[in-house]
Formats: structure tokens, C-alpha cells, sequence
């Protein structure tokens, strides 16, 4: 599952969590994705009864500090090997967060899982397209050594206005072994 909550916490917030944490629960996945999460939101879903059924990834205690959103991994599965960057080229702070899980049996190989908030595109400012495009490609460049890989999150891309999603050599030569979500 992947949410990006919206990190404002002046409309409803409580309420639009309370929604999303439903949602978790009906739905009940082994993998979450959460973009645009602040130390509020996490203090919120922290309450909730399924917080305790996830690992959980790190925040550091500077990056709590800032108040800034930030992107948090969830599984059921255990996580390790967490890498968390912040964009270079971002403006807006935006970042990268990825990890391995374990899934059972032991003898399963891991499964490098990432999520990121690509730069947003705003209309009459700038569009962003060349950072978002380079943060994009940033990504998949580092998940591409891994041979199991789930890469979800809020990409911001805009059909009509970015260039196709820099995805890797991979996917168009291993037909059946890929699933590519298109809009």
C-alpha cells in the first residue's frame, strides 16, 4: 500500500488519519509506503492498534526536529539495510527511503523496497519536470543492482508534461516478469 497523507495538518488532519488508518486495517498489507508525514501524523498512527503489528523506519531525531515531511516504510516483514537520502537537486527537501525485507520462509531472497515524494509540479511556478526527472532516475539507478525490487511512492509525474518515466533496461526485456502500473 502507498499514501501519500498530506502532510497539512491544518485541514482535518486527525480525521483524514483516522481514514487512512481504516484503511490499513481493512486492507491489512504486508508493505506500507507513507509520503508527507510529519512528527505529528506519526504521533497520530503511532496510536492506532495496527502500528504495533509494523516495523517501522528510522527517523532520526534531527530530522523529527525540523517539522519537515518525510516518507516512512512500513512491513510486517522484518526491515534492514535502511538507506534514507535527501535529494540534491531538491528544493523542497524532498527525499528517498529504502530498505530489504525478509519475507518467510528464511530461504526467500529479500526484497529491496522504496519509497520516495518525487519534487511536486506546481502550476504557475515552475513545473520542476528536469529535477523531478533526475530524482527519478537517482532512484531507480540505486535499486537497480537488487534483484527483487518494489518501488512505490508519490512520483508527481504529469503525463502531458514530463518525459516517460525513466524506468530500467529491464523491464521492457522480461515480459511476464515485470508489473508496471501505467496511468
Amino acid at each position: 500500500m502507498t499514501y501519500n497523507v498530506w502532510s497539512r495538518e491544518d485541514v482535518v488532519v486527525y480525521k483524514r488519519m483516522l481514514a487512512i488508518g481504516a484503511l490499513v486495517e481493512e486492507h491489512n498489507p504486508d508493505v506500507i509506503f507513507f509520503q508527507e508525514v510529519t512528527p505529528y501524523i506519526r504521533s497520530i498512527f503511532e496510536s492506532f492498534a495496527w502500528w504495533k503489528d509494523y516495523q517501522c523506519s528510522p527517523v532520526s531525531p534531527e530530522e523529527l526536529a525540523t517539522g519537515q515531511p518525510f516518507c516512512l516504510l512500513m512491513s510486517k516483514f522484518p526491515l534492514k539495510n535502511f538507506v534514507r537520502w535527501k535529494f540534491a537537486n531538491s528544493p523542497t527537501g524532498r527525499s528517498y527511503l529504502e530498505a530489504e525485507i525478509y519475507p518467510e520462509p528464511a530461504a526467500t531472497k529479500p526484497i529491496r523496497v522504496a519509497t520516495t515524494q518525487l519534487e511536486i509540479a506546481t502550476p504557475l511556478a515552475p513545473m520542476r519536470c528536469m529535477e523531478r526527472y533526475m530524482q527519478a532516475e537517482h532512484a531507480i539507478t540505486a535499486l537497480s543492482s537488487f534483484e527483487n525490487v518494489v518501488f512505490g511512492g508519490d512520483m508527481c509525474w504529469r503525463d502531458g508534461t514530463d518525459r516517460p518515466f525513466p524506468l530500467p533496461v529491464w523491464v521492457g526485456s522480461t515480459p511476464g516478469q515485470c508489473f508496471v502500473p501505467m496511468s
